[in-house]
């Protein structure tokens, strides 16, 4: 995978999702230091990708998680904020067509903070995983890297 512009793509950190056409869109968080998302593309089915861009979508460069619900929108649950680790927010952006992200939700903001200070550890939520369902959307997440919470996501209010 090519990493322009100083960029850095952890191999395993990468999400993604399909569109109706077949286009398979895959985000990366770019531990080079831009805290925005990098997104890249394959028309192919996966065989081949094009060339990361940068995107106007902050992150904190944190995991994310990048799908589609089953009305049809796109979602990112991520930390997407433009400071550097900060994770004390978790967010969801929603696109109705997978390319343009117009909308954008907190999905927890509450202060915690670690039990024990570890190497590589923030305070905040982070590190997401999420099962969409019957216009909701689990959401799994690390808290301080301690714990493991979970919420529910009425997606049909959004």
């Amino acid at each position: 995978m090519p990493q322009p512009h100083g960029a850095v793509f952890p191999g395993a950190e990468a999400s993604w999702y399909q569109t109706d056409d077949g286009t398979i869109v895959m985000f990366w968080r770019d531990e080079g230091g831009s805290c925005r998302l990098w997104v890249c593309i394959s028309t192919d089915g996966g065989e081949s990708f094009g060339e990361p861009v940068i995107t106007d979508i902050p992150d904190a460069m944190s995991r994310k998680y990048a799908g589609r619900l089953d009305d049809g929108r796109y979602y990112i649950v991520s930390n997407a904020f433009p400071s550097l680790l900060n994770r004390r927010h978790l967010t969801m952006l929603l696109s109705d067509d997978g390319y343009k992200f117009n909308k954008g939700y907190i999905l927890v903001d509450d202060p915690t903070s670690m039990r024990l200070v570890g190497l590589l550890k923030e305070d905040g939520y982070m590190y997401p995983c999420c099962l969409p369902g019957e216009e909701k959307l689990l959401v799994a997440y690390s808290t301080n890297k301690e714990d493991i919470e979970c919420g529910i996501v009425d997606v049909a209010r959004m």
